[in-house]
């Protein structure tokens, strides 16, 4: 009995170290095509290529409070803001820059993407009537963003829209969902 024991911790640690390798070569293979950490500005190559903000205050870098690395990124909506006379109110960026001033489009067929983000709202802050959407990814054709999060009755929400792009009546299958209690954790 001890002897199979042995042989099966081996087996066990075998199949770890395959497992291991296989996940550290899958890791390899994938590539970053963007990651903006603020560090290098807010638009130019290799970060974000327009901005959409009333005034040049809306958007700017600043060294405090900074989650990670030397910079973060401080955003601010007022009443009225509205650059591009659109639905809302707003103050965004968009358009992803490589290093070497090329636009990166993301689609279908980009493989699998990953989005990371970390959003610290003011003291101040108070949660408005209706919606505040904080993320969000937009398809083509000018369409609602297929995924966004934003902030309603103090919370956070997912809100996600499908179907066919191309015609827009079965596009709009807006779903919301709940992802944070009614506790923002403002400041």
């Amino acid at each position: 009995m001890k002897n199979l024991t042995q042989k099966l911790k081996k087996v066990q640690l075998i199949l770890i170290g395959f497992l291991v390798l296989f996940l550290k070569s899958n890791c390899l293979m994938a590539q970053v095509s963007y990651s903006s950490g603020w560090e290098t500005g807010i638009t130019g190559n290799g970060n974000w290529g327009i901005t959409q903000m009333v005034a040049s205050d809306r958007i700017q870098r600043v060294t405090s409070p900074v989650r990670k690395g030397q910079y973060a990124a401080r955003v601010q909506v007022g009443p009225g803001d509205d650059p591009i006379n659109s639905s809302g109110e707003r103050s965004e960026v968009s358009g992803m820059k490589a290093s070497n001033g090329n636009s990166i489009e993301e689609n279908e067929s980009s493989g699998t993407q990953y989005h990371a983000f970390s959003i610290r709202l003011d003291p101040t802050w108070k949660s408005i009537s209706g919606w505040a959407i904080v993320f969000q990814l937009h398809g083509g054709l000018g369409t609602s963003p297929a995924f966004a999060v934003d902030i309603a009755n103090n919370a956070f929400n997912i809100a996600m829209n499908s179907g066919d792009i191309e015609t827009p009546s079965k596009y709009y299958n807006y779903k919301h969902h709940q992802f944070s209690d009614a506790s923002l954790n403002i400041g």
